[in-house]
């Protein structure tokens, strides 16, 4: 239900570019160019290799590598219902200064060569914030 209603609240929203497709080769080169091109990233999965900065919607989650790795270095953590209030979380994310914006790609680049991830699921989406 979460991303659905993220989807409703966002795929009209401007500077928002919101896709839903099937994982081919010429899909994922698709987005990975989007997501290179972006500032934030809202996906599931992740993909640091595109040095957008995560927006992890979520009250409680584990992510891989916790003891190893300090997401709130380079990801911004955003509740639930704080997401799913009209406009508040393109507000949040546009409140973020370049100074910080920075340091979370610098923190992230750091960091990009311990992740790796495959999908093996048939169907992915994505969006990204420019």
């Amino acid at each position: 239900m979460v991303r659905e209603n993220l989807w409703d609240l966002l795929v009209n929203e401007p500077g928002v570019v919101m896709e839903e497709g099937f994982p081919t080769a010429t899909g994922r080169e698709q987005s990975i160019r989007g997501m290179r091109t972006a500032e934030f990233c809202l996906h599931p999965a992740g993909d640091t290799q595109s040095l957008c900065i995560p927006v992890i919607v979520s009250d409680n989650i584990e992510l891989p590598f916790e003891g190893m790795v300090d997401y709130t270095e380079f990801s911004v953590f955003v509740a639930v219902d704080d997401a799913l209030k009209p406009r508040w979380l393109m507000d949040h994310l546009r409140s973020i200064s370049e100074k910080q914006k920075e340091e979370f790609h610098q923190n992230m680049a750091k960091i990009q060569t311990i992740f790796q991830f495959e999908n093996g699921s048939s169907r992915w989406c994505w969006s990204y914030f420019s």
